[in-house]
């Protein structure tokens, strides 16, 4: 454990990393997965009393917040391929009402999910540097998952 002294006494960096993002971001985050952030947990709440979460999902689709467009982006992703937890992150509390999601793939959003994350990665880079990269991962595999199995479902 490597502690720093700062503004606001010692901080820990590697319990605590989002004390190292920049200012910009919402200071709710504490990781890079879609679940790591506060914005993200309080609409998966909303969602997660929801049997039927799709017009909730299209409606985040279209936030003016990166985490609830991402978490969007992420609920259609597991609607079609399953969870990722390197994705995700912790979701255990939710782990039925993912696998329920499982049951009704919302294939039809795909596309929109797809423009939704190339917005998301324009405006999403307000990340500390060290983060940049774990971060862009995390975008190019969901992106990877959506696109490809769009591929397959066209044929190509």
């Amino acid at each position: 454990m490597v502690l720093k002294e700062g503004k606001f006494g010692r901080k820990c960096e590697i319990a605590f990393p989002s004390l190292y993002l920049k200012e910009k971001l919402n200071m709710g985050a504490w990781g890079t997965t879609v679940l790591e952030n506060d914005g993200a947990l309080d609409a998966m709440i909303t969602l997660g009393n929801l049997r039927n979460p799709r017009q909730a999902v299209e409606e985040y689709l279209a936030s003016e917040y990166v985490e609830e467009q991402l978490l969007a982006v992420e609920i259609i992703d597991i609607s079609i391929h399953g969870v990722d937890k390197s994705i995700l992150g912790s979701f255990y509390e939710y782990q039925e009402w993912f696998e329920e999601l499982t049951k009704n793939p919302m294939n039809d959003l795909q596309e929109e999910a797809i423009r939704t994350l190339d917005d998301i990665k324009k405006r999403d880079n307000n990340w500390f540097p060290a983060f940049v990269k774990e971060r862009k991962k995390i975008l190019d595999k969901i992106e990877k998952r959506l696109k490809g199995s769009l591929t397959e479902s066209n044929g190509v």
